[in-house]
């Protein structure tokens, strides 16, 4: 079996690299953890004609500690934006750059117009937020048409965690997408910046199981499915520089 992922760890609300989770993470099992920065398009920065947006690193003093762990160096620490997207919202070829810095590409669309304008768009992850209460816009059509891009949902896992009101609608939410996609393409992530309420590798599967999902397509979502966005990633990253090289020498 692959090593567990954990593919969306939020930065703090005050955009704080979020060193104790991920520290509790390793300490749960995780090899691959990606933080994330959620953003609207509005929120980029075009600074001498380009837009931009930082990427928040690892303080060096958060890499000396990963260092001194036991098997700290067989861990993999990815960036990741979650944009929020609405059928506005376009991917230009002068945004693509400010978001192709990150090792993971992300968005979270909001109707499904949102959604249907997401195909065509290079992206990894459609992220769908774990306590909405409707998902209405998961129609039956356009899963199929995600399924075919080969595209992944991912369902966070906090918010029923930190709040036990809204575990209904996450479990609705996930068999909504089980109805639709037979439980394929489908990943858990925390979604949260707080180490109270991340989960470990197989409680994560066992929550998984609970949402509907048959026992080995509950393992896909920490470990090969969730494996196979980060590869998927990496070719995706690894094209667009060639493609950019390329125009660079024309």
């Amino acid at each position: 079996m692959s090593a567990p992922c954990d593919l969306r760890a939020s930065v703090t609300s005050n955009k704080i690299f979020p060193e104790d989770y991920i520290l509790q993470a390793i300490k749960l099992g995780y090899k691959t953890i990606a933080v994330d920065q959620t953003i609207t398009l509005a929120q980029l920065e075009k600074v001498h004609g380009k837009f931009q947006f930082p990427v928040i690193q690892a303080p060096q003093s958060f890499l000396d500690k990963l260092s001194k762990l036991e098997g700290g160096s067989s861990v993999k620490i990815l960036s990741r934006v979650t944009v929020e997207y609405s059928a506005q919202t376009r991917f230009h070829k002068q945004i693509k750059p400010a978001l192709e810095k990150f090792d993971i590409i992300a968005a979270r669309p909001q109707d499904d117009k949102a959604l249907e304008r997401l195909l065509d768009e290079e992206i990894d992850i459609i992220s769908l937020d774990g306590g909405l209460k409707s998902a209405y816009f998961l129609k039956k059509e356009l899963i199929k048409k995600v399924m075919v891009k080969d595209l992944v949902f991912e369902l966070e896992y906090a918010p029923c965690v930190s709040d036990s009101s809204v575990m209904g609608n996450t479990i609705q939410l996930a068999q909504d997408l089980l109805t639709f996609c037979k439980g394929k393409n489908l990943i858990l992530s925390s979604g949260h910046s707080n180490p109270l309420y991340i989960r470990g590798p197989y409680d994560v599967i066992n929550l998984a199981v609970l949402f509907g999902l048959p026992t080995n397509l509950a393992k896909e979502t920490v470990f090969g499915g969730a494996l196979n966005v980060v590869k998927y990633a990496e070719g995706r990253k690894s094209l667009s520089v060639n493609i950019d090289i390329n125009q660079r020498k024309v």
